[in-house]
Formats: structure tokens, sequence, C-alpha cells
């Protein structure tokens, strides 16, 4: 089981191939100044209130992966985050951050499998994202 975490805001839900696209480009830095929504900031703080981030624990505390699991800092930026985990804690994060995916209506991804889609109902592509975060350029991205 993968122990890498890709969580995002967006207005639709979206569709497993959107979701392994957009970790593509992602992965690839086609993704550039996505639009902030403050449900990722409320994530992130409940988030690191049960676990904080590895660069917070105390140097004597540091193999405690009950107080934080994480491999290494949590990558955030305006619109997401993304996330790995010990491989031994691997399933409290995984249910810890799928219940709070759905307390916010987060987009959960772990590649290769959309673990959550978001709260909405709607289907959508990439050009919607655009439409919806005015600061992408399509060009840049090559959409």
């Amino acid at each position: 089981m993968n122990c890498s975490y890709l969580i995002w805001y967006s207005p639709r839900k979206v569709s497993h191939r959107f979701a392994r696209r957009f970790y593509q480009k992602l992965c690839k830095g086609c993704l550039k100044n996505f639009s902030d929504h403050p449900t990722i900031d409320k994530f992130y703080f409940e988030l690191t209130s049960y676990h904080p981030e590895i660069n917070d624990v105390p140097e004597n505390e540091i193999d405690n992966f009950d107080l934080s699991p994480w491999l290494n800092p949590i990558y955030r930026k305006p619109g997401l985050i993304y996330l790995s985990c010990v491989k031994e804690k691997n399933e409290h994060v995984r249910e810890l951050l799928l219940d709070m995916s759905r307390k916010y209506g987060l987009v959960m991804y772990s590649h290769p499998e959309l673990v959550y889609a978001g709260a909405a109902q709607q289907k959508w592509s990439f050009k919607d994202l655009f439409q919806q975060h005015p600061g992408y350029s399509t060009k840049k991205a090559g959409y």
C-alpha cells in the first residue's frame, strides 16, 4: 500500500483518470500557481495538531512515529498538500486523512488509486480547473 498522499480542493467531484493526470502533471512540475482555498489551511492545521511536522518534533522524539509519522516535511503549497508517512503508520495515516478529506470535502489521491473524490457530485476536466483558477496558464502547463 502506498505511503504518499496528495490532497487538494476541487469544486467538483473528480474521476480517477483526472486525479491520476493531475498527480502526474504535479510531479512533472506542470501545475504551478494553483489557487489557494481556505479548507486546505484548515485541513493542514488540524492534521498537524494530531501529528506535528517532522521539523517541529524535538530531537529526542524524532523516532516516535506515534507523535509524527511523516517521512519528510509536509509539502504544502497554495491549494494542495503532498505528504508521505512511514510504512508502519500507513494504515493509521490513511484512515486519518480519509476522515479529514471527507470532513473538509477535499480530494485525496494515493497513486495509483483515487481514495476520495471530494464532496461535489459533478465530474470535470482540466479546462474547468483553469477556468476556476485564473492564475493558471494553460499554455505553460501544456493544455
